[in-house]
């Protein structure tokens, strides 16, 4: 898809629900934030996912949730992470606010 074809994408179109669930447990991942992109061409360069099961920091849950998702990220958020970009790079550029 050309560039002219992509959607815009703004901070107020998210949290973004994504197409693949998460690789730990399979539920809903959410795009939080966008935090790296292309000045000139709206690249999605960095990103911030968040798991809809993620309990609050603050929680007595998230240190054992936290253990679980994240115990391997490069085996297994890296490829997710990777595939995520490349699938929103496909379809939007990222515009800011």
């Amino acid at each position: 898809m050309s560039d002219a074809g992509k959607k815009r994408l703004t901070c107020d179109m998210l949290p973004l629900a994504m197409p693949r669930p998460c690789p730990i447990c399979g539920a809903k991942v959410l795009l939080i934030s966008v935090t790296e992109w292309g000045a000139d061409d709206g690249e999605i360069l960095g990103t911030e996912f968040e798991c809809e099961t993620e309990p609050d920091i603050d929680s007595d849950e998230w240190p054992g949730w936290h253990r679980g998702h994240y115990s391997m990220p490069y085996v297994d958020w890296l490829p997710w992470d990777t595939a995520a970009v490349a699938w929103l790079n496909r379809r939007y550029r990222y515009a800011g606010s």
